[in-house]
């Protein structure tokens, strides 16, 4: 990534919210030049570390993108439960 950064490139990455949920281990790949990271959530089984991971990286200054794909199967069980407030 220092040879991206280098050319005023920014770097993006597709993530794991459990690798960033370890503040040690977010630092070091922010530090070499991560600029944006997004993560595909596909239930709330996990729903702390998507929150830590979160607060991780934007305490460092990154742009944090989350993306989750609605259906009839996951609707009631995790939008309501984390999502919507008396859902």
């Amino acid at each position: 990534m220092f040879l991206l950064k280098k050319y005023n490139i920014t770097v993006s990455m597709i993530g794991n919210e459990y690798l960033f949920s370890d503040y040690e281990i977010s630092k070091k790949i922010v530090d070499v030049g991560l600029d944006n990271c997004s993560f595909f959530v596909d239930n709330f089984d996990n729903f702390d570390d998507i929150v830590k991971s979160y607060k991780n990286l934007k305490k460092m200054g990154i742009n944090v993108f989350i993306s989750y794909t609605l259906s009839d199967n996951n609707y009631s069980k995790y939008l309501k439960k984390y999502l919507i407030p008396n859902g």
